[in-house]
């Protein structure tokens, strides 16, 4: 077996250098360790290095660094007799000597991350073990926790690896390298995996060794060595890790192919963790034609609106390049991808629906909606802002019945804007009927307004559910689940301004109402929501989000899109409204 060295881990991150931060993610355990190790060890060699492989043009780089796990040793990483060590075992108190900066110390800003999921007893001390050693090679540490919610049926392994890498794309800056410590034996896992869950060619590519990260790069430099390797390495410098009892448990999948299959095969095959992990590369070149085959198709398939597709050109594709692009597509918004089940729903139903129809596919993180001539998939959109708690009166405590108060707002909704509480909206739609009787809820919606000075408290007794209505006095209006933020400023712009000094009583805001009639400013006549909705192209799915001004009983504007007259000028209309950020950015609004 070829010994670890350290010349091949140069190769291996020279092309993403020099770049603002390198985070080695430093679980302790003996993967990580011999990463950290090797990198805080680094020196300028005393000795030429070794050849670099030459690779036929156009390998490549998960196929050429296959066959080159060679990571040259420097001379006092080679030498077991003078160890760059951890801590003796059972003595963490004891940091070693800080090795000699080098060439990429100095031009490659080196931290560790170490994430503890909350999952062991013990993973406090394996944070105090891991920040002792970061202390004793001179590496910066920086601990992150992960609350984690699983939810019935849910993969822990899943949870918690969505949840790390998660933190890491929060953490690592633009252009950072964020260098994990997989080796070949866990890409041969992750292969027999993907085989048996079914997976497709980008399943069976398994691990990436270069893959992005948010604005950074995530790279893998030990993907190609095996852990025997990394094993003899560290003992070989009497290193001490970490050992989690939770990799011997063979309920994980991973753990019972890594435990009890692996090991037959390799009885068998002694190569097979070399094999699998050639085949991953191959599978990995194959998704590499087929993401650039979908790239160059997607360019010509836009639909009318940026973000969408046009379902036309789509229908015209063959059903594998058809998938090929919506995948391609789908990850290019970051959205979780669909599975083959869901891509041939979006080609059954989305493809082929008529104009007038407004089928939905939906998967966990995301949905597929059409319109007119165009696909879109986006995040789930939120529950219709249609509902309001209304506090009740002390009369409308009767029957014997007790009145609760809650001295603080249930989480989920609300819109705090200058000047207190403006408006609260439940999670979801609270349901029409209560668990008591109660009076008839009137026809006209009621507002939902605190008095000043008591922004904090809100009345409740199995609460009334009335169409919303937001009262906007003073300062911006922050719209409930995450639909923006609205801001009324002058007609040259500027600073924002008071609905309340234009219109006494200030305005409200409500969601309901597409047989509303509004006479566009500039326009000579009365036109029905519904029709400015269409001839704006604005999805009717959509358009319960857009929220309506009324000044007393008037609607004055729709949304940013349209400031409604009186048939006669009415003072203060050199007024803008603004409306920012959340659903507002989606593409159906053009």
């Amino acid at each position: 077996m070829k010994p670890l060295t350290l010349a091949g881990l140069q190769r291996t991150l020279s092309p993403w250098l020099p770049a603002p931060r390198v985070w080695v993610a430093f679980s302790g355990g003996l993967d990580s360790t011999v990463l950290l190790h090797l990198l805080a060890a680094w020196h300028e060699p005393e000795t030429e290095p070794k050849a670099i492989p030459q690779f036929e043009p156009g390998a490549s780089a998960a196929y050429a660094a296959y066959h080159s796990c060679d990571l040259a040793d420097s001379p006092a990483a080679g030498n077991p007799s003078q160890p760059t060590a951890a801590p003796a075992a059972g003595n963490l108190s004891q940091p070693t000597a800080s090795p000699a900066r080098s060439p990429l110390r100095r031009s490659l800003p080196l931290a560790a991350i170490h994430v503890d999921h909350g999952l062991h007893p013990d993973s406090p001390a394996w944070a105090e073990h891991c920040r002792q050693v970061c202390a004793a090679l001179g590496v910066p540490l920086t601990l992150r926790r992960l609350a984690l919610h699983r939810r019935p049926g849910e993969s822990l392994e899943a949870l918690a690896r969505e949840g790390r890498y998660a933190l890491l794309r929060e953490l690592a800056g633009p252009g950072d390298l964020v260098l994990t410590a997989q080796h070949r034996d866990d890409q041969a896992e992750t292969l027999l995996l993907a085989l048996l869950r079914g997976s497709g060619i980008k399943g069976l590519a398994a691990m990436p060794m270069v893959a992005p990260l948010g604005g950074a790069r995530l790279l893998r430099p030990l993907l190609e060595c095996s852990r025997a390797q990394l094993l003899a390495w560290a003992q070989a410098r009497k290193l001490r890790w970490l050992e989690d009892p939770s990799n011997a448990d063979p309920a994980f999948d991973r753990n019972f192919l890594r435990a009890r299959v692996l090991p037959v095969l390799a009885e068998r095959w002694p190569a097979c963790a070399t094999s699998l992990a050639r085949t991953a590369a191959h599978c990995a070149e194959a998704q590499g034609l087929i993401e650039g085959l979908a790239a160059a198709e997607l360019a010509h398939l836009g639909g009318s609106r940026p973000g969408t597709l046009s379902l036309r050109r789509l229908a015209a594709l063959e059903p594998a390049l058809l998938a090929a692009v919506l995948r391609h597509w789908i990850a290019g918004l970051g959205l979780p991808p669909p599975d083959s089940r869901h891509l041939g729903r979006i080609r059954d139903e989305l493809l082929t629906a008529r104009p007038d129809r407004q089928p939905l596919v939906a998967w966990p993180g995301a949905e597929a909606r059409r319109y007119r001539d165009d696909l879109y998939v986006m995040a789930p959109l939120p529950a219709v802002p249609v509902y309001s708690f209304r506090p009740l009166a002390p009369q409308e405590c009767f029957g014997g019945t007790r009145c609760s108060f809650s001295s603080s707002l249930p989480p989920g909704g609300g819109g705090l804007g200058r000047g207190g509480l403006n408006a609260y909206m439940p999670a979801t739609p609270l349901p029409a009927v209560p668990t008591m009787p109660l009076p008839a809820v009137p026809a006209t919606p009621a507002p939902v307004t605190m008095p000043e000075g008591d922004d904090d408290r809100l009345a409740s007794l199995e609460p009334i559910a009335t169409a919303l209505t937001l009262k906007w006095r003073r300062g911006d209006l922050l719209l409930p689940a995450g639909l923006g933020r609205l801001r009324l400023i002058g007609q040259e712009g500027g600073v924002g301004q008071d609905p309340e000094t234009r219109w006494p009583g200030g305005l409200e805001v409500r969601f309901t109402g597409e047989g509303l009639s509004c006479r566009p400013l500039g326009q000579g006549h009365h036109r029905r929501l519904k029709h400015l909705f269409q001839e704006a192209g604005i999805p009717p799915w959509l358009r319960p989000y857009v929220p309506r001004l009324f000044a007393g009983d008037r609607l004055i504007a729709v949304g940013d899109r349209w400031r409604c007259t009186a048939d006669t000028a009415a003072p203060g209309e050199d007024w803008l409204l603004l409306w920012q950020g959340g659903i507002r950015d989606h593409p159906g609004f053009g």
